[in-house]
């Protein structure tokens, strides 16, 4: 049987649309980075993904604190538990 994965996706608003991620979203994604943990940006939303809940809610917290700080105006978090 192969490992369960937690995945978490956001997506920060205001939504602008354009070639370079709004510096609120880009600051996010930076924290997600530096918690060890990638991030695959998507169009509309971004996705975390890791062994552990406390790994992706940690990785989240840190991006919503820095998406706020940075101007974000609401973060819209979902987080499911995938089988491997």
């Amino acid at each position: 049987m192969l490992p369960r994965m937690v995945r978490g996706e956001f997506t920060i608003y205001p939504f602008i649309e354009g070639e370079a991620l709004p510096p609120y979203v880009q600051v996010a994604i930076d924290a997600i980075k530096e918690a060890g943990l990638e991030v695959d940006v998507g169009p509309l939303s971004n996705t975390v993904m890791a062994a552990t809940a406390e790994q992706v809610i940690e990785a989240l917290r840190r991006a919503e604190s820095a998406a706020i700080a940075a101007g974000a105006q609401r973060i819209v978090i979902r987080l499911e538990v995938e089988d491997g």
